[in-house]
């Protein structure tokens, strides 16, 4: 495979690309406001309100992004959110062994839906609007079979360890969000990185310069 370049673009603002002035612009704006109407924001109370409120809407959003970085997009990704929340809920109460089980069970059950949906995208060549929406009526079907009832619970264990400090310092929920942005910003410095941008930006010239693109895809 030929080495992928990044791009020489000049920047504005520092690092920011100049067609994310905009967007970063509206961010900071938001959080401005934001933070005028809860004044303890940046406190170590306010990080861990928000960040254990927000963490699974920012990592959905952020799996959504990687999706469509790579020329694709995911309509099932809230009913996966859902179908784990059900694994979790029904199969992890009881001893730490068990819910350890839950875990890598719900784990386990989200891969396979994205390799299923991938190589139907990738290989086949179907459309991911319509994959992703028809997969995400058959798993709203399953989340109904593993709880067809509201109920369960997540182990109080598991609670504390989410609502704590990570060594008694930053909350988890802010620790995760904080080591996955470090994992996505490396993962846009390697060649695997770069491929995934150059496939969602033209899969054709990506192609032709030697990235396989439906593997690209599928990842």
């Amino acid at each position: 495979m030929k080495t992928i370049r990044r791009p020489s673009g000049r920047t504005t603002l520092g690092a920011i690309p100049p067609d994310q002035i905009p967007l970063t612009t509206a961010f900071l704006a938001l959080l401005f406001i934001y933070r005028g109407l809860h004044p303890a924001l940046f406190s170590l109370g306010g990080l861990r309100s928000v960040s254990t409120q927000f963490l699974p809407l920012i990592l959905a959003a952020m799996a959504q992004s990687l999706i469509m970085v790579a020329g694709g997009i995911d309509l099932s990704i809230g009913v996966q959110i859902s179908l784990t929340t059900c694994i979790l809920a029904r199969f992890t109460e009881g001893s730490v062994a068990e819910a350890a089980g839950g875990l890598m069970l719900a784990a386990t059950v989200s891969v396979l839906i994205g390799i299923s949906t991938g190589c139907l995208v990738s290989y086949l060549r179907m459309p991911a609007m319509i994959v992703t929406l028809g997969t995400s009526f058959m798993i709203s079907g399953i989340a109904l079979l593993v709880m067809p009832v509201p109920g369960g619970s997540i182990p109080s264990w598991l609670m504390n360890w989410y609502s704590s400090d990570a060594l008694g310092i930053v909350p988890v929920p802010t620790a995760i969000l904080i080591l996955i942005l470090a994992a996505w910003k490396i993962l846009k410095s390697y060649p695997l990185g770069l491929a995934i941008y150059a496939t969602g930006d033209n899969e054709t010239s990506a192609f032709v310069s030697g990235v396989p693109t439906s593997k690209m895809r599928l990842a």
